[in-house]
C-alpha cells in the first residue's frame, strides 16, 4: 500500500509539473500573440503611409525619364535637320537663316 501511495505521489507530482509547464506555456503564447498583433497593427499602418509615397516616388522616376527621353530626342532631331550654333551665330550676323540643306555660306561684301 505505501508503494501505491508513493507512486500515486509521483504521478500526482508529474501531473502538477505538467500543468505548470503547460500554464507558462499558455501565458508566453499569450504575450506572443499580443506582440504578433501589436506588429501586424504597426505594419499595416507603415504600408498604408508608405503606400502614397510609392506612387508619388514612381510618378517622379516617371517624370525625370520623361525628361530624359525628350532631350534625347531634342537633340537627335536637332542634329539630323542639320542646326549647329556655329551656323545660327552666322546666320544671325548676316540677318537671314541656315540652310538646313546647303553647306554654310559666307556672304562678301565684295560680291
Amino acid at each position: 500500500a505505501a508503494a501505491l501511495k508513493k507512486s500515486t505521489l509521483e504521478v500526482q507530482d508529474a501531473v502538477r509539473r505538467r500543468g505548470e509547464v503547460v500554464d507558462e506555456t499558455e501565458r508566453h503564447l499569450d504575450a506572443s500573440l499580443l506582440n504578433a498583433k501589436q506588429v501586424a497593427a504597426r505594419s499595416k499602418e507603415q504600408y498604408s503611409r508608405s503606400s502614397g509615397t510609392f506612387c508619388l516616388t514612381c510618378l517622379v522616376l516617371l517624370a525625370v525619364a520623361l525628361v530624359f527621353t525628350l532631350m534625347i530626342v531634342y537633340i537627335k532631331f536637332t542634329y539630323l535637320l542639320g542646326y549647329r550654333a556655329q551656323q545660327a551665330a552666322a546666320a544671325s550676323h548676316a540677318g537671314g537663316m541656315p540652310h538646313l540643306d546647303a553647306p554654310h555660306q559666307t556672304h562678301h561684301s565684295e560680291l
